[in-house]
């Protein structure tokens, strides 16, 4: 029997030495949340290509009005901003808006993102079981690490000049290893 990898608190950083040299190893960490009377959802997503030097994501807000992409009420979505290499995943304020903090390793996040007057978040993610690996041999992520958490996730999001609390059930996603622009399962 295979042991199930297990998230520690190594895991909040980046994993850029373990992955060598490879153009396409990539880290990720996306954290979603909802409010559900409003029919409202968001992420925050965050990808990071070390070897390139590259950081890309940001931001999307959507609710039942739109029904194409660009109708959504707010998508930022970056694709190839320099990397700062003077922070690390566990205290991060990214080019794309997006900041991370650990507060508790594996377990709570204080998440923001800024694009004012457009979009503001100021968040926090706390788990409420630790971070589950993802290993299916089928898995478009492959070999990668993935690991996904559920979570509650509450604050407050200024969306164009109005406050909408937010206080939701949640999934963050982190995975780091190799992942091609065509995502073959090897």
């Amino acid at each position: 029997m295979t042991q199930q990898p297990v998230f520690t608190e190594r895991d909040d950083r980046f994993h850029f030495a373990e992955m060598g040299g490879d153009w396409w190893a990539t880290e990720t960490a996306w954290f979603s949340f909802c409010h559900p009377e409003r029919r409202l959802g968001g992420w925050l997503y965050t990808l990071v290509r070390p070897n390139i030097g590259t950081v890309a994501g940001g931001a999307w807000i959507w609710d039942d009005s739109a029904h194409l992409p660009w109708e959504v009420l707010y998508s930022a979505n970056y694709t190839a901003l320099q990397l700062p290499r003077d922070q690390d995943l566990d205290n991060i304020t990214l080019p794309t808006g997006v900041s991370i903090r650990v507060i508790e390793p594996c377990m709570s996040y204080a998440l923001g993102y800024n694009d004012s007057p457009r979009l503001q978040a100021s968040l926090r993610f706390d788990g409420v079981m630790p971070p589950e690996p993802l290993t299916d041999t089928g898995s478009t992520f492959g070999r990668s690490h993935h690991f996904d958490q559920i979570g509650h996730l509450h604050g407050e999001i200024v969306l164009h000049g109005e406050s909408i609390a937010i206080d939701c059930l949640a999934i963050r996603d982190r995975t780091w290893g190799r992942r091609p622009e065509d995502r073959p399962r090897a």
